[in-house]
């Protein structure tokens, strides 16, 4: 390699991390955003409170700990699921297009959907609970052996 290869290779690395820190920096704030911004708006006194120094009496805290924070946490763990199962399919494929329907994921679930509600009868909402509960259930048996 040349000395301006090298340095090429250096600029874009440093390019790279500046826009992972930039995004990381942009995600802390619209996560504090998502905490703070709702029906119910919350100071940032509050916002600070409820996650140092929580008091159960106090409703905004009882909002950001028992609503917020969990649907956060809940969307950015299954934004990064999406994430990950995105890059596995483009790994997997080698395409840097690939989507799930490459795969047939899509149609394996319409099929599971159909059987569940046809084969199975199913036509109350409470039903569907139950078969989703299943669904993980055994979605989580891999895991499990791992």
């Amino acid at each position: 390699m040349t000395a301006e290869a090298i340095l090429n290779h250096r600029a874009m690395d440093d390019r790279r991390a500046l826009v992972l820190l930039a995004s990381c920096a942009v995600l802390v704030l619209l996560c504090l955003l998502a905490l703070r911004l709702g029906y119910r708006p919350v100071s940032w006194a509050d916002l600070a409170r409820a996650l140092t120094a929580y008091d159960p009496t106090d409703p905004d805290q009882i909002v950001i700990r028992g609503l917020r924070l969990p649907r956060l946490a809940g969307a950015l763990l299954s934004g990064a699921g999406l994430g990950i199962a995105g890059a596995l399919i483009q790994g997997m494929t080698r395409n840097p297009l690939a989507d799930p329907g490459l795969l047939g994921i899509n149609a394996g679930a319409a099929a599971g959907v159909i059987g569940a509600t046809f084969l199975l009868g199913m036509g109350s909402p409470a039903q569907y609970v139950w078969t989703a509960l299943g669904r993980e259930l055994i979605n989580g048996i891999p895991f499990l052996a791992v």
